[in-house]
């Protein structure tokens, strides 16, 4: 994907206080596939900072004292991802669902439970993608270099393949996407 991966196309929008991942996650609410995202800040931000970066972007932001932010297109929805995930209650599935994953992703999701999940995004990275399959490879989500940020219920999830081409045609037209967002 070089050249066109998320982690290029958004290096000047992105703050040094974000992971390279949230890369991934932005471009999809810049180009309209999700409308929120939750993400872990690798520096400590002053929480003005994170709301006045949010807002130019046309997003609301929320941070926890655990250094995790949440960014949407909606006020309040950040409020609830970041209490849902506090929640000793079971809430994989629901949050997934919140995050704008794919219904049977988010279900895979819950099957394997979040204390597995990592183990579980392993297997799924190990496994081959064919064809047009390699766009929902997750693998490189961690450097920003993925075009979806969740961990797909299969190698041949059609729900993940259309966020991801969604994505790549975002990514194609970048000019417009970039600009689009920069006020």
């Amino acid at each position: 994907m070089a050249q066109n991966d998320p982690i290029d196309v958004l290096r000047g929008v992105m703050p040094s206080w974000l992971k390279p991942s949230a890369s991934v996650d932005l471009l999809l609410i810049l180009c309209g596939v999700r409308y929120s995202m939750r993400t872990e800040i690798c520096e400590r931000a002053a929480e003005p900072g994170i709301r006045k970066w949010a807002r130019s972007l046309g997003l609301y932001a929320n941070s926890d004292i655990d250094m995790f932010a949440t960014f949407s297109r909606h006020p309040g929805v950040g409020r609830r991802l970041l209490h849902l995930d506090r929640s000793p209650r079971k809430h994989t599935r629901e949050l997934g669902q919140m995050l704008g994953y794919p219904a049977c992703c988010c279900r895979m999701a819950a099957r394997v439970g979040e204390s597995t999940i990592d183990e579980f995004a392993n297997l799924v990275c190990g496994q081959r993608f064919i064809g047009r399959f390699r766009l929902i490879d997750p693998s490189g989500y961690g450097q920003g270099r993925s075009l979806i940020s969740h961990v797909p219920c299969s190698s041949s999830c059609l729900d993940s393949l259309q966020i991801a081409s969604h994505a790549a045609r975002a990514l194609s037209g970048r000019k417009g996407l970039i600009s689009a967002f920069q006020r």
